[in-house]
């Protein structure tokens, strides 16, 4: 499911354990991609772009997977659609697992992970308590406590539940109220 928090989170992972890394590489992966476009940015965080310029996606298959051979690298795929083993395609990026580098994927489909031996997390919408402080903390930042004052108490927690405890959706449309200095502004935008 979308807007659970799954990139804000490893975002957060990524920044924190990239040091631990000869390299890091993060990748964003759309529902319509290229596998030599991805090999291309693989190569440009390794510093061998030149290496593959112009030859065969096969071939840099195989020059990213000599080099990787030699490195420590963190690699992750964000946003992954399909799976990951549908047509060898974390092969085909010149990852081999069991190489020294840790392989990090991101989805909105268990499926993507399957047949791959690995270790899945999921992710659940936040409760109504935590999606209200959430709304409450975006939404209205200069009130004392972070809290809803009481004339906007009962619409401001009808918007908060519309957002189906999602995070991304909380914090985007509380935070559209911040930005309303007036009582009378502030309603309109919860209506």
């Amino acid at each position: 499911m979308g807007g659970l928090g799954k990139t804000y989170l490893l975002q957060n992972v990524y920044n924190f354990t990239k040091d631990r890394f000869e390299k890091s590489i993060w990748l964003s992966i759309s529902q319509s991609f290229s596998i030599s476009k991805l090999q291309h940015d693989i190569a440009s965080h390794l510093d061998i772009k030149d290496k593959i310029h112009g030859v065969s996606e096969q071939r840099a298959e195989e020059l990213i997977n000599a080099h990787l051979k030699e490195k420590k690298i963190l690699i992750v795929l964000d946003d992954v659609w399909k799976p990951v083993n549908e047509d060898n395609f974390i092969e085909r990026l010149g990852l081999t697992i069991g190489h020294n580098f840790k392989l990090v994927i991101t989805t909105r489909n268990k499926e993507v992970c399957r047949n791959v031996k690995a270790e899945i997390y999921e992710m659940e919408c936040l409760s109504e308590e935590e999606s209200w402080k959430l709304f409450c903390i975006y939404g209205f930042p200069e009130y004392e406590g972070n809290r809803a004052p009481e004339h906007l108490l009962d619409v401001a927690r009808k918007v908060a539940k519309e957002c189906g405890n999602l995070p991304l959706a909380i914090k985007t449309t509380a935070a559209s109220l911040a930005g309303a200095t007036l009582p009378r502004e502030r309603n309109s935008k919860l209506r």
